[in-house]
């Protein structure tokens, strides 16, 4: 079972993510729950007929966006409410659903996901990868409590205990700190990590991996896992660059090449600027080489 995140300018790639999670996980019944604030008939109609395609169960939930009436945003990052709605999880699955893996919706799934969900969490509210650049602020990590010993993790891929959430009445903590008045630095990110951080199970890297971003060998324990992040990824995360813009994206060939598995059509190109694109790239690649520099220096000049 998994969740994804729907945002309507990017339904295309939620189908996608959808498609091949399926395809992927063929030998499994799947039944995939899709958290929406508004669908046109005309789109509901494209999941009815992926499910009766696949053999599978498709639950559209509408999420009353006034739960989130309060939350903060980053007014420097253009982010829909949506982006607040896995905090939601616990109330709007049913009390039966006990176990979820949630994915955003800019993600490509290449592995069987039946490995991953049957991990047992036991103790652990959420299972993520390691998001290593951050925080590198003093005033970031205050905010969410975390110590130079515990690590911050990537909210695009999730393995949720619900029962956990349930149990320690987790989302209510969520909302209260994604209310609260601050300077916000990553939305529901940071308050998962902030009720979270030390309930966490951090996966392989490789199970949240970003198509533009910078990865040290030193952030790995074995030379093997590296190469294995590089070579063989289970999850590919579509950060800073997707590849429906008419930029240079890795893994865009790859993405064409699952479109054209959904047999849905109208994929179009999103324009957008080419120097504005990749200035972005490559800022925050250079960005996230001296972070990792910068947390190395921390960790071992002490």
């Amino acid at each position: 079972m998994f969740v994804v995140q729907q945002m309507i300018n990017m339904l295309k790639s939620v189908v996608l993510c959808y498609v091949q999670s399926l395809k992927i996980t063929k030998k499994n019944k799947i039944l995939v729950h899709i958290l929406i604030s508004h669908l046109s008939d005309e789109n509901r109609r494209i999941f009815i007929n992926l499910s009766e395609r696949y053999d599978t169960i498709i639950e559209l939930h509408t999420v009353n966006d006034s739960i989130l009436n309060g939350v903060k945003f980053n007014n420097s990052r253009k982010l829909s409410i949506s982006a607040y709605y896995r905090i939601l999880l616990s109330s709007i699955l049913a009390k039966d659903v006990t176990k979820v893996l949630y994915f955003d919706c800019d993600m490509l799934v290449l592995e069987d996901l039946l490995e991953i969900y049957n991990l047992d969490l036991q103790d652990y509210a959420i299972a993520a990868v390691v998001e290593d650049a951050w925080p590198i602020k003093e005033e970031h990590r205050m905010q969410i409590l975390l110590s130079y010993s515990e690590r911050y993790f990537n909210s695009g891929f999730l393995v949720i205990n619900l029962d956990y959430w349930r149990n320690h009445d987790i989302e209510s903590q969520l909302l209260a700190f994604a209310k609260r008045e601050r300077y916000v630095y990553f939305h529901d990110q940071d308050a998962l990590n902030r009720v979270l951080g030390r309930h966490c199970f951090f996966l392989p890297l490789r199970w949240n991996c970003f198509s533009v971003a910078y990865r040290s060998y030193k952030q790995f324990i074995l030379y093997y896992d590296w190469i294995q992040y590089k070579r063989n990824p289970a999850i590919i995360h579509f950060t800073l660059i997707r590849p429906w813009c008419n930029l240079y994206s890795p893994y865009k060939r790859l993405y064409y090449e699952y479109v054209k598995k959904t047999g849905i059509q109208g994929f179009k190109v999103d324009r957008y600027p080419v120097l504005k694109g990749y200035y972005c790239i490559f800022s925050n690649m250079i960005k996230r080489m001296f972070a990792s520099f910068l947390m190395f220096i921390l960790r071992y000049v002490r």
